[in-house]
């Protein structure tokens, strides 16, 4: 008989990505508070594909790495497959990190930012 993963181990779909979607608005939301705050006096719209983006690679990294954190038993995840979900999970983390930085003085109000 099956052991049946409860709370975040969950096998992931659709329906239950609710805690990766928490922590990635979690993860994104001060940005989001920074750009409304310092660039409130701006004549600029908000920049809603960005903070997208930053709200997707969350989710994304969360829902890549999560089956193999959760993963009790080594046989179920073969090698390869837990090699290339950490390899696509840095890579997650590393383009996220790299948009923030790479915005970093716009969320903190410079002017003429692109």
């Amino acid at each position: 008989m099956e052991k049946k993963q409860k709370g975040f181990c969950t096998k992931i779909s659709l329906l239950n990505l609710k805690w990766p979607a928490i922590a990635g608005l979690l993860g994104t939301l001060p940005f989001i508070l920074m750009e409304l705050v310092n660039r409130r006096d701006f004549n600029e719209s908000f920049p809603l594909p960005l903070f997208g983006i930053l709200l997707l690679l969350p989710i994304l990294f969360i829902a890549t790495i999560m089956p193999v954190a959760c993963s009790t038993d080594s046989a179920t995840l073969r090698l390869a497959e837990i090699v290339s979900r950490v390899v696509l999970s840095i890579l997650l983390a590393w383009l996220w990190l790299a948009i923030l930085q790479d915005q970093t003085p716009c969320f903190l109000g410079a002017p003429n930012c692109d």
